[in-house]
């Protein structure tokens, strides 16, 4: 079941990255935001999967208290 998840959770972040891509290409309000943010959308999208990692280590370190 996991295994289906991050497949279908990795499907939808492949998805989003090409739309980002295409709207890019169409909005040039979007490349300006980036820029005033120095900072690309899709750093953005990655940030909440990456937190997944450290919240099993954080209610670890809670329960030792």
């Amino acid at each position: 079941m996991r295994r289906l998840a991050r497949r279908h959770g990795f499907r939808l972040y492949t998805r989003a990255l090409e739309r980002i891509t295409a709207l890019r290409k169409q909005v040039a309000a979007l490349g300006e935001l980036e820029a005033s943010r120095q900072e690309l959308i899709d750093s953005l999208l990655i940030r909440p999967v990456q937190r997944l990692c450290k919240y099993p280590l954080f209610f670890g370190e809670i329960l030792k208290l």
